[in-house]
């Protein structure tokens, strides 16, 4: 009975090392995955920060595009208002000659 209760005893202390084991490679892995959360957390937040100054560069140049369009087609515009004055202007200026011109006006 002796030698059972040793073998019995000592089955035990065994099975207590494997828990303690397998607790402590447990602890282990989750130490382990924290610290690739962690890391993947990091990963993460750098992509965004890139991502967040490519969308900005984005913007920029395409505003700076718009921008450039607008201007453009404002001159254009300023052009065909510029021409249509003079165009405009000439022909007051003819038509008023032609009426100070015109003998039979009076």
């Amino acid at each position: 009975m002796d030698d059972l209760l040793k073998r019995m005893l000592e089955a035990e202390r065994r099975a207590q090392r494997l828990v303690d084991d397998a607790l402590e490679e447990q602890n282990k892995m989750l130490e382990r995955a924290r610290e690739e959360a962690q890391e993947a957390d990091k990963r993460f937040e750098s992509r965004m920060h890139e991502q967040r100054l490519d969308l900005e560069n984005k913007a920029e140049a395409e505003a700076a595009r718009t921008i450039a369009q607008m201007e453009r087609r404002s001159k254009e515009n300023l052009e065909k208002l510029r021409a249509s004055a003079r165009q405009s202007h000439e022909e007051a200026c003819e038509a008023a000659l032609n009426i100070v011109a015109d003998e039979n006006r009076l």
